[in-house]
């Protein structure tokens, strides 16, 4: 305490005594003021987190190991659910579509052949059976005739199964065929590219494009498990970037995870170390320019607020 202060807290003592000293009335004392009412915190809750859209970024790997042999989109370009984003080389696979295709076209020769053959043998066993109970024919000839019939009907079955072997070939080449064309999952910005034709390339290679899907941002924020249980879901929320706190766009929470874990956004080693969070996720009421992977300030509460 700075003298001045020692000073003057003396005086103000002093004139209590004398005044005291001199009868003053106490009756007429001016009561003692109350204590101010304690403020409301205005937040339920302050937690650093970062941008980031539903599932995260896409990453796009080879579907199968070939040579990449065209490149049909640039890293900022957008595209939509559908487009072509990288060619495989499909000579092999054009090829053993078109063998396979060939094997079912020869099954279905072989069943029309069979099925004139059946057809006919039929027609002879049923007419020499007739003529035997006619007594016009022999009965070894007609059973002769009637065995050439069943067999044709086995081979008939096989060339079934066969058919049906090489339509499930074809379709599986055909589907071969259509991995080596890499389309996009959904409406998408290109946000790197890292495939470049002629490599060689496999599904461990790595991803050959990343993709940031056009949904709605969201706030992953880290929650420290303190005040985890303060937070609710639809409780509003205003949402800042952590290096221009004057601007805000407003949020709500969406949903808190039931799951402790380490604070990832902490910078210093040593509470990183200590603090445990709860991700609380967090959707903006309305568009934002927040870009993805930005670090952001969520101010949520007070306790009881809620998105209408």
């Amino acid at each position: 305490m700075s003298a001045y202060r020692c000073i003057l807290r003396a005086a103000l003592v002093a004139t209590a005594l004398l005044a005291g000293a001199c009868g003053t009335d106490k009756s007429a004392a001016p009561a003692a003021a109350a204590p101010a009412p304690a403020e409301a915190a205005p937040y339920a809750a302050v937690a650093r987190g970062r941008i980031d859209v539903e599932g995260g970024l896409l990453n796009v790997v080879a579907p199968r190991e070939g040579r990449i042999a065209r490149v049909f989109v640039h890293e900022g370009q957008r595209v939509r659910r559908g487009e072509r984003l990288i060619e495989l080389d499909d000579t092999a696979a054009r090829l053993a579509v078109a063998a396979a295709d060939a094997g079912l076209r020869e099954s279905r020769a072989q069943q029309q052949l069979l099925l004139t053959q059946l057809a006919a043998a039929t027609t002879r066993a049923e007419r020499l059976r007739a003529a035997m109970k006619a007594g016009a024919g022999e009965g070894q000839v007609a059973d002769d005739a009637e065995a050439q019939a069943h067999q044709l009907a086995a081979q008939r079955d096989v060339v079934l199964a066969t058919i049906a072997a090489a339509q499930t070939k074809l379709a599986s080449e055909k589907h071969e065929l259509s991995l080596l064309m890499v389309t996009a999952a959904q409406d998408a910005q290109v946000t790197q590219v890292a495939a470049q034709v002629g490599g060689q390339v496999s599904p461990e290679s790595g991803p050959l494009l990343e993709l940031l899907p056009e949904t709605p941002r969201i706030v992953r924020a880290e929650l420290s498990e303190v005040y985890a249980d303060a937070v609710r879901p639809q409780m509003t929320a205003t949402v800042s970037p952590e290096d221009d706190p004057g601007r805000s766009w407003p949020a709500h929470v969406v949903r808190i995870s039931a799951i402790v874990g380490p604070a990832r956004l902490e910078e210093d080693p040593q509470r990183r170390a200590v603090e445990r969070t709860v991700e609380c996720v967090l959707a903006f009421d309305g568009d934002t320019p927040l870009r993805v992977g930005q670090r952001v300030l969520a101010k949520i509460g007070p306790e009881g607020s809620a998105k209408d």
